[in-house]
C-alpha cells in the first residue's frame, strides 16, 4: 500500500513542520534523508514550535518535557532551557524574571533534550558573537 501526501498537506498538519519552514535560514529548513531497510527516514530539528504568553503558562500540560526558550516583548530570546517546562518556570529563581513569551519543543528522551538544548545555545552564540543569552551561565554541554 502507497501513501502519497503534498508538502503543503503535511507543513499545515503538523505545526512543529510548519515553524520549521518558516525558519529564515535556509540550512535550517533543509535535511537528510535515510534509508533504514525498507523505510526512508529524516531527522528534523525541533524549533520551539509551540509559543504562550508567561502569563497563560498554565495551559502547559504538568508532565510535558524538552526544551524551551523565554523571549521578552521584542521576541529577544533571553533563556534557553530543557527538562520539565511547567516545572522549570515555577522555579524560584525564574519568578524575577523578565520575560514575556515561552516557546517550547516537547522531546521525551534526557538524551535528546541534551542534544538540542547544547544545538540551540551554540546556534545562539554564532548568531550573537559569542554571548549567551541573558539569564544562561553555561554555554551548553562540552563547550
Amino acid at each position: 500500500k502507497h501513501i502519497r501526501s503534498g508538502a503543503r498537506e503535511i507543513i499545515k498538519s503538523y505545526p512543529w513542520i510548519e515553524k520549521i519552514s518558516k525558519l529564515k535560514d535556509s540550512s535550517e529548513r533543509s535535511f537528510s534523508v535515510k534509508k533504514e531497510g525498507g523505510l526512508w527516514s529524516i531527522k528534523l530539528r525541533p524549533s520551539f514550535e509551540y509559543r504562550i504568553k508567561k502569563e497563560d503558562k498554565n495551559q502547559i500540560k504538568e508532565n510535558i518535557k524538552g526544551i524551551y526558550r523565554y523571549l521578552d516583548n521584542k521576541n529577544e530570546v533571553l533563556y534557553i532551557g530543557k527538562g520539565n517546562i511547567r516545572e522549570r518556570l515555577s522555579e524560584q529563581i525564574r519568578k524575577d524574571w523578565n520575560f514575556h513569551f515561552i516557546e517550547y519543543s516537547p522531546i521525551e528522551r534526557e538524551e535528546e533534550q541534551f542534544e538540542w538544548e547544547n544545538f540551540w545555545i551554540l546556534k545562539y552564540k554564532e548568531e550573537h558573537n559569542a554571548r549567551l543569552p541573558y539569564y544562561n551561565n553555561n554555554s551548553g554541554v562540552g563547550k
